[in-house]
């Protein structure tokens, strides 16, 4: 499936998740995550503005693309769970960007915030193979 080859490309694309504020417009902010073949992972701050979205409203959209030709795009509407930070997979997440050692100095850097695993289940998922 091409979705999934442009979610699972090394290196590793930024994603972007979409949610709405309290006052209905929309909030879209860049991600690192990780496709485990059924969801989407993702560790955020406890306090983020579009984690307190989907503790509201678990529906979001995901998207990932190119930014080079054929500039490719994979794009994933479905719902969330909220689940406690977990220390492997946000490993698993980090080193999708950076190597092991810059991963394990990140998370030693940051791990007294209160973190939390965003979890995607895709419930519509579309790919755009080109946009020519």
């Amino acid at each position: 499936m091409q979705a999934e080859q442009l979610l699972n490309e090394e290196p590793a694309h930024i994603g972007f998740v979409g949610t709405v504020d309290e006052n209905g417009l929309p909030r879209t902010v860049p991600v690192w995550y990780r496709w485990d073949g059924e969801h989407i992972h993702i560790t955020a701050l406890r306090t983020s503005v579009w984690v307190n979205n989907l503790a509201r409203d678990e529906r979001a959209c995901f998207c990932v693309a190119e930014n080079d030709s054929p500039y490719r795009a994979t794009m994933i509407q479905g719902r969330v769970w909220l689940e406690p930070e977990d220390r492997a997979e946000v490993q698993r997440i980090f080193t999708r960007y950076m190597s092991l050692s810059e991963a394990d100095r990140y998370y030693a850097a940051i791990k007294d915030r209160h973190r939390t695993m965003v979890r995607l289940v895709p419930e519509q998922v579309t790919f755009r193979p080109s946009s020519r």
